[in-house]
């Protein structure tokens, strides 16, 4: 009976939240140590000479740790996927069971499932495109493009360069991310301050 009453007693969680809280938190710390490690090996010099004996090396490491960039990759997006319960429960109630200035309301939803969505995609691209350029670079021959016999890495190249776009565009999905945020935030203030 002692330990029912001391079960009572504790905050109830919101399991939503908590898992959120949870996958973003693992997801995040995981790219963190990952690109710390990937920091480490990194030489501007090289790099932007687009030397391929470098290039071939570098992609060799990111061989070796894909697969933990993807499970971050997962853990992210579902993370900020699954925080889209909250924020509309949040929007729920600040709008009194949607008897309340409902269009505000119905804006922070808005943000939270556009935002969600367009965070889900993009870390679904970036796995698609870290995974094309693995395969790419375990299977085609990168290193004669010229000729049989002529060593040029022009595809190791050509590879490098293609990487670094297709995430730089990832990088603009991602903000749009920040961008939803810091609009449901800014609309809960409002909603909170109209009170």
């Amino acid at each position: 009976m002692r330990a029912l009453s001391l079960y009572s007693r504790l905050p109830s969680i919101d399991i939503p939240t908590l898992l959120s809280a949870i996958l973003l938190f693992s997801g995040s710390l995981m790219n963190y140590v990952l690109r710390l490690r990937e920091q480490d090996r990194f030489e501007p010099g090289p790099w932007s000479a687009l030397d391929p004996d470098y290039l071939a090396d570098t992609w060799e490491h990111r061989r070796e740790i894909l697969p933990m960039f993807t499970i971050a990759d997962f853990l992210a997006a579902f993370g900020w996927f699954s925080l889209c319960v909250p924020i509309i429960q949040v929007a729920w109630i600040l709008s009194k069971g949607g008897r309340r200035r409902f269009g505000m309301h119905l804006l922070i939803c808005a943000f939270a499932i556009s935002g969600s969505l367009a965070e889900l995609l993009g870390r679904l691209m970036t796995i698609g495109i870290e995974s094309a350029a693995d395969w790419i670079s375990r299977y085609f021959n990168l290193d004669n493009w010229l000729d049989e016999d002529s060593g040029d890495g022009l595809g190791w190249r050509v590879l490098e360069v293609a990487n670094f776009l297709t995430t730089a565009i990832v990088i603009w999905i991602d903000a749009f991310m920040w961008f939803a945020l810091s609009g449901i935030l800014i609309t809960i203030f409002f909603s909170v301050r109209s009170d």
